[in-house]
């Protein structure tokens, strides 16, 4: 009687090891290079998910063997976005420790001539490792790309480099950026720890712009830059904007500061427990039993 034939399926057995990793990343460190030719044996076998996990699990290691494999990922165009965007993460992230950061430099720099818009946004974002100011001045060009995904790539990169004097440069594009650069500027000032003071009062200048999208960024922004306590009559204001996120917004922030302080501002609190906005009465409505446990106001 022949014996049955149990088939040796080596691609399974080598994805199984990559999910071990998953859930022991000491054995992958202790497995080094040995891990490393692993994760790259198994990387086209794995679907998306497991791929981005695999670029991730890839990044823990700074060391020349990684970087040209990421670079490649990045580069390859019949892989998902979302693979291709996470090795220009994990090169952006290991790009300060890497051996080779000269000649990877030269090479991003490169891509950013590439025709391909995606190209050029995921370069730009894998030159924003820290203390990359070589990469300043290509970066300060993708300012003025045509493809706003390459400029929000462009402010995001430069917010990473941690260079304090490219906080002017970013200022100054805010003024006259388009709309969607904009937005990206605003949401990265609190990368210039040393000029929390100056973008808090940019977020309070863009408090009274036309756009509600650029008013309502600039609240969001400025929550991480100014306690609400210091900031009352701004937020009063804001419980007067058009826009009913900003309104709401204003009201959520607003349950931080002390009962106390908040007397002030209890009437025009309690006029939007009426606001044709259910979200924005369900929030007046808590803020208002914050103020006062015995209000009589209508819950929605």
């Amino acid at each position: 009687m022949r014996g049955k034939i149990i088939p040796f399926n080596g691609g399974e057995r080598l994805l199984a090891k990559v999910r071990g990793y998953l859930g022991a990343m000491d054995e992958l460190i202790r497995d080094g290079d040995q891990g490393v030719d692993l994760l790259l044996k198994a990387f086209p076998l794995a679907d998306d998910p497991l791929k981005v996990k695999i670029v991730i699990l890839l990044g823990t290691f700074a060391r020349k063997s990684v970087v040209w494999p990421l670079l490649d990922i990045m580069r390859d165009r019949s892989l998902g976005d979302t693979v291709r965007q996470a090795a220009a993460v994990q090169i952006s992230v290991i790009g300060a420790a890497s051996q080779d950061k000269g000649a990877l430099l030269e090479k991003l720099i490169q891509d950013l001539q590439a025709d391909a818009p995606t190209m050029r946004a995921l370069a730009a974002f894998a030159l924003g490792w820290e203390g990359n100011k070589r990469a300043a001045p290509e970066l300060i060009d993708c300012l003025s790309d045509e493809d706003s995904d390459v400029q929000q790539a462009a402010v995001n990169a430069l917010s990473n480099l941690r260079d304090e004097n490219l906080f002017t440069l970013l200022v100054q594009r805010l003024q006259k950026g388009a709309k969607e650069q904009q937005r990206s500027i605003l949401y990265n000032l609190s990368h210039f720890p040393s000029r929390y003071g100056e973008a808090a009062q940019i977020c309070r200048t863009f408090l009274h712009h036309s756009d509600a999208d650029l008013r309502y960024d600039a609240l969001v922004v400025l929550h991480g830059l100014s306690n609400p306590a210091k900031e009352l009559a701004l937020y009063e204001h804001c419980l007067d904007d058009t826009d009913a996120r900003i309104r709401e917004l204003s009201l959520i922030r607003l349950l931080g500061v002390q009962r106390a302080r908040l007397k002030p501002l209890a009437s025009k609190i309690r006029q939007l427990v009426i606001d044709p906005r259910p979200r924005v009465r369900q929030a007046a409505t808590r803020l208002v039993h914050y103020i006062d446990a015995i209000t009589l106001a209508k819950e929605d």
